[in-house]
């Protein structure tokens, strides 16, 4: 989903609410808030 706060990235989640990864707008992965967001779920 669109970051609802800064909306500047897209955080991606499995089908199950996993946490996956943070993308940027451009379809790059954001290396340091996919690391600091490990472990969340929806």
């Amino acid at each position: 989903y669109l970051d609802g706060q800064h909306k500047n990235h897209l955080e991606i989640f499995d089908n199950k609410g996993k946490f996956k990864a943070v993308l940027n707008l451009d379809g790059t992965v954001n290396q340091t808030k996919t690391d600091a967001a490990k472990g969340r779920k929806l």
